[in-house]
């Protein structure tokens, strides 16, 4: 079992807190998201042993980063939020070199990997900017679990592709505030619904993406970085009103950065 996976696991879960950051894109830059990827695929074949033991430091660290750093993320984003966010903005910018030597980008993109790269900056700007967090949804009826389950499958295939994010997704279907109620009163049937569709969006989305990665990966890769360039748009918060408030954002934007430069050497 690869316990560093927990803390691959941790860094991922925090990104998932906040909407517009993807887990995906953190794998990508911790080195790992093939990896991540193939155990998730092998789950169920001859290899589902070595892929569970792969995964469980992950959902570990996960969870654990969920659950400890949910309250201060929420309060970050209620209190400072622009800094925040300009930390996140930075971290995704540091990303990107990482991405275009994973892809080995100067000696293999053609013309259509830069096309495929626009469409991927296009798709994420397609979504709504700043999509309004819906009052909390008290029916429990049929066609709720549908949509709660639905919602799973879709938030968690985007928080698997890097540039998009799971809760970002619940944000724009307008369950988000419905699910973080759940879970933190523990309303068991809401939790396996949505727990239920996390787990085939996936396990679905990474055929998917394991498929294009060993078939196409070059252009894959260019698809995922127009994805993540399109999601420091989705994210950018503004420019600073003040003096102090633009010194403060430009500090945590540099964090940002070397954050990513400190991680990507951790695993490279």
């Amino acid at each position: 079992m690869e316990w560093k996976n927990l803390y691959r696991g941790f860094a991922m879960g925090v990104s998932d807190v906040v909407p517009g950051v993807s887990g995906g894109t953190i794998a990508v830059l911790l080195g790992f998201y093939d990896q991540l990827i193939a155990a998730i695929n092998n789950v169920f074949s001859k290899k589902w042993k070595e892929s569970i033991l792969f995964l469980i430091p992950i959902v570990l660290g996960m969870g654990a980063a969920i659950y400890s750093l949910s309250h201060l993320m929420k309060w970050l984003l209620a209190n400072h939020s622009q800094p925040t966010y300009y930390f996140f903005v930075g971290l995704i910018i540091g990303v990107l070199p990482f991405l275009f030597r994973e892809s080995d980008a100067k000696n293999t993109f053609q013309w259509y990997h830069y096309a495929l790269m626009l469409i991927g900056i296009i798709l994420i700007l397609a979504l709504p900017v700043n999509p309004t967090e819906s009052p909390i949804i008290t029916d429990r009826s049929m066609s709720t679990y549908i949509l709660l389950l639905f919602s799973g499958m879709i938030a968690s295939a985007a928080m698997i592709l890097p540039g998009i994010s799971g809760s970002f997704i619940m944000l724009v279907i307008g369950v988000y505030s419905t699910i973080m109620h759940a879970v933190s009163e523990l309303e068991i049937p809401v939790i396996i619904v949505v727990g239920s569709g996390i787990a085939i969006g996936i396990i679905t989305m990474s055929k998917i993406i394991h498929y294009f990665l060993k078939h196409y990966r070059h252009a894959t890769f260019a698809l995922i970085i127009g994805l993540v360039i399109g999601s420091i748009f989705v994210i950018f918060p503004g420019f600073a009103s003040t003096i102090s408030s633009f010194i403060l954002c430009l500090i945590v934007f540099v964090l940002g950065l070397f954050t990513a430069y400190l991680l990507g050497k951790v695993e490279y």
